[in-house]
């Protein structure tokens, strides 16, 4: 009687990491929706404790399958690879995309209220006061306006036709992937 084909050790590999890509994946998108570690309004730093926690939930999942079938510790180091892999793809698709869609207006208001912390009752600004300078300063004087439509229109996302500034069809894909990301991440 012949002995069943076996299976080759790189397919192995290769599946170990597939389904710990996927299975982590889902762990780490799904815990976006929950309202685990919600108390952390800064996205960056609830994303990391989310990512940890991922990280925590895939090496016990390693653990409990070691204990149930001991012929997988000859994958013990293909098993934390691709958890450790995955968790710096996670984390740099992360970084890239979510939290700077997030933040593109945040150092420009701590700057300018770090430069407005002379006044006794207010060391700071007011809302409406840090408002009128983000229009005023960053906006206008910094020509932010001016700046973001040349860029995109270098990289063919608008188009100016006299008077009127228009998306290019691409920026629509571009919009979606977006709005998908957001919706991923569970963000507004």
């Amino acid at each position: 009687m012949a002995n069943p084909p076996q299976t080759k050790p790189y397919l192995r590999i290769l599946l170990t990491y597939f389904l710990t890509f996927i299975l982590f994946s889902l762990i780490y998108i799904a815990l976006f929706h929950t309202a685990f570690f919600s108390f952390e309004k800064v996205l960056f730093y609830r994303g990391l404790m989310l990512l940890a926690v991922t990280v925590l939930t895939a090496l016990m999942v390693v653990v409990i399958t070691l204990r149930f079938n001991k012929r997988l510790l000859n994958y013990l180091e293909t098993m934390i690879a691709a958890i450790v892999i995955t968790a710096a793809l996670h984390l740099s698709f992360f970084v890239v995309f979510p939290v700077t869609f997030e933040r593109s207006v945040t150092m420009y208001l701590l700057n300018t209220l770090a430069q407005n912390q002379t006044a006794y009752s207010c060391p700071g600004l007011s809302k409406s006061q840090l408002e009128q300078k983000l229009i005023l300063e960053y906006i206008i004087a910094n020509r932010a306006l001016d700046k973001r439509l040349a860029e995109q229109k270098e990289i063919d996302f608008i188009s100016e036709k006299g008077e009127c500034i228009q998306i290019a069809p691409k920026t629509n894909q571009f919009l979606r992937f977006s709005a998908f990301i957001k919706a991923l991440y569970g963000l507004p």
